[in-house]
């Protein structure tokens, strides 16, 4: 049966590629590059010359579940990984790492990820009418910094402008399959991780939408299809409240590292050293030196610590840490914590209006509104947690400066007890030391606690209050509104196996394996497959929207030329309901004979005459063939080349249409 579907696909040899041993091969649908997957390593390759460009080392590489690039411009790529990450890679750096994106909020041993896709949607917008509206105050702020430290210092350095971009309506969602909690896990904008239960055990593919606001659709291993609606990207309001939350759980795990490295990297080391020089004295460091300030003695003893185990040498590096200490402290609490304190206020200000106009949408047509439910109490409680922390590190700010001024009247006086003890010539120079301020920095830092030792009591503030209140917020109200917004179709049975046979009878179930599976710009799914029962013949399944099943088309191959067994098949090309097919198939009667595979195309549309039933052109086959046996094919959309495989060759065509 052979129907005029508009253009025939034809194929052009390319040539044939020495890749070495590979798993696969990821083509590029915007860019003449490919990916080489070989296990440890993923490699960056030109496809006009199979120039290697870049090469990413993977990590974990056990766990790496498939890889896929973008399809909008075809820049970066991303490795997903069983265990819920994924990472973001550039292939125009040579394949340096952008991001790692997390599926599933926490390490959930129930979730192994067997598929995912990574898609790019739009949201709805506000109308322009709303803009004079739409006021950030923190972008009216002064930017934020984030801390750039090593060996010696640490510095200061811009932060990026965090989070996606509101005037820009696309939204990035990847979209996974976890086999063995039956689930999927989705990650938006890389702002929030939502679990929702799916109706298929194991599934195959997942299709990205083709439209605005279309939906996901799940292949399963058995071809039953699974729609996944998101009406979410039709509600701004949800965007904004995506948005907010995610910059709540961001400030408060950016307020936890930066107060965390004012303690590791600054506190701890003059701690740490302080202990060591004050430990090798056994006496009462605190009254010696307040008996030098008052009468100005040196016990022998003292004299003894102050030659030995201080000295030029251990004096600098004292004051070295000690002068770090309170400079970089200074600079963290004033341009880090400080900033970042005064815009959680702000964030939560408005994430509790977002809350309320939610609700109120909610609430409408309910008569018995009750107005102590217009605010939501975990923002409040996390709103007073973050006005308790901004007090107190404006406070500690104030006092370190005080105890900075201290410690540098101190650092003097106790440079010229240390050296009238080593050096008898030394001739101390006029200094208008205050003996009250030398008196109160000893008790402040030398029997009592410093002002530095309130940053505990920071971070106990921050760990506490600040990502408890945040972690409530999102699941007592983020994740379950997202949720609400979430649909899964019922499974729908696309195959229509044939009846068996009386030979087919006698053996076990026929196992159907899916070859494809592919929708154009309509929502019209193609689906590939064959079965063990049947295994030269090909089964395509075209279904246009989520419940019904335009009809089934069986290729086979055995009426080519001889029996053969299909070993894999491929969508190279999709649009306007019509897809073309590419089936690579082997010779069953001798394979010393002929060891080569045998390429086929086939194109697969409705009925011009019927709506419920499908047409196809006659099954050509392509040549010139490969000349090795081959096992899998590779394409991607749209337009890119057709590739053939062994363990580790490929051979490469091209594609061009002919009317």
């Amino acid at each position: 049966m052979s129907t005029d579907t508009g253009s025939s696909v034809k194929w052009r040899f390319k040539g044939i590629s020495k890749l070495g041993t590979h798993q696969e091969v990821i083509w590029n649908p915007r860019m003449a590059l490919y990916l080489v997957a070989t296990g440890k390593n993923v490699g960056i390759n030109r496809a006009i010359d199979d120039q290697r460009i870049g090469t990413v080392v993977l990590k974990d590489y056990e766990q790496v579940m498939g890889f896929q690039w973008d399809q909008k411009e075809g820049k970066q790529f991303v490795v997903y990984y069983k265990h819920g990450l994924a990472k973001v890679y550039d292939c125009t750096t040579g394949g340096s790492l952008q991001k790692v994106i997390k599926l599933v909020s926490s390490q959930d041993p129930s979730v192994s990820l067997s598929t995912a896709v990574w898609a790019k949607t739009e949201w709805k917008t506000f109308d322009n009418s709303y803009a004079a509206l739409d006021m950030d105050l923190s972008a009216m702020m002064p930017g934020m910094v984030r801390i750039v430290r090593d060996s010696k210092q640490i510095t200061m350095a811009p932060l990026e402008p965090w989070g996606p971009d509101l005037r820009n309506p696309e939204a990035q969602i990847i979209l996974g399959h976890s086999q063995e909690s039956h689930s999927y896990v989705m990650t938006i904008d890389d702002l929030i991780s939502v679990e929702f239960k799916s109706g298929v055990d194991k599934l195959f593919k997942i299709l990205p939408p083709k439209y605005k606001h279309g939906p996901f659709v799940g292949v399963g291993e058995g071809g039953s299809l699974e729609y996944v609606y998101l009406p979410l990207t039709e509600a701004p309001l949800m965007r904004e409240l995506i948005k907010s939350s995610g910059q709540v759980q961001f400030l408060c795990t950016y307020l936890l590292e930066n107060i965390a490295l004012c303690r590791s990297d600054l506190i701890e080391p003059y701690r740490l050293f302080l202990a060591r020089i004050t430990n090798a004295y056994d006496g009462d460091l605190y009254e010696q030196l307040c008996d030098i300030v008052l009468t100005g003695y040196v016990a022998s003893d003292l004299e003894d610590w102050l030659c030995n185990s201080i000295g030029d040498k251990n004096y600098k590096r004292w004051k070295q840490l000690s002068s770090r200490m309170y400079g970089d402290l200074n600079n963290v609490l004033v341009l880090a914590i400080v900033p970042a304190c005064e815009r959680l206020i702000l964030v939560c200000e408005k994430l509790q209006g977002i809350h309320r106009s939610l609700k109120l949408q909610k609430m409408a047509g309910i008569s018995d509104f009750h107005e102590d439910e217009w605010d939501s109490p975990e923002i409040q409680t996390l709103l007073c947690e973050c006005q308790k922390l901004l007090t107190t590190a404006l406070k500690i700010t104030t006092d370190l400066n005080r105890e900075a001024a201290l410690h540098s009247v101190f650092a003097d006086w106790f440079f010229d007890v240390m050296m009238e003890s080593v050096d008898e010539d030394y001739k101390k120079p006029a200094r208008n030391a205050s003996p009250f301020d030398i008196e109160q920095y000893l008790a402040s830092c030398w029997r009592d606690a410093s002002e530095t030792a309130r940053i505990a009591l920071l971070e106990a503030m921050a760990t506490e209050a600040l990502v408890t209140c945040s972690d409530d917020i999102n699941m007592v109200y983020t994740k379950p509104w997202v949720l609400d917004l979430v649909k899964v179709s019922e499974p729908l049975k696309t195959l229509h196996t044939l009846a068996p046979t009386t030979t087919d009878l006698a053996r076990a179930p026929p196992e159907t394996r899916l070859l494809d599976a592919v929708s154009d710009d309509a929502g019209t799914v193609f689906v590939a497959s064959t079965t063990s029962a049947r295994p030269g013949q090909v089964e395509v399944s075209v279904t246009s929207g989520h419940s019904t099943t335009i009809g089934t088309f069986y290729a086979s191959m055995d009426d080519l030329t001889q029996p053969c067994t299909v070993t894999d098949a491929s969508f190279v090309k999709c649009d306007n309901g019509v897809a073309t097919l590419v089936i690579l198939h082997d010779d069953t009667t001798t394979i010393a004979a002929n060891p080569n595979p045998q390429l086929t195309t086939t194109t697969v549309s409705r009925s011009p005459l019927l709506a419920a039933k499908l047409t196809s052109t006659a099954p050509q086959q392509i040549t010139p063939q490969p000349n090795f046996p081959a096992h899998r094919l590779s394409t991607s959309f749209p337009g890119c080349p057709l590739s053939v495989h062994s363990d580790t060759l490929m051979a490469v065509y091209e594609m061009s249409c002919e009317n």
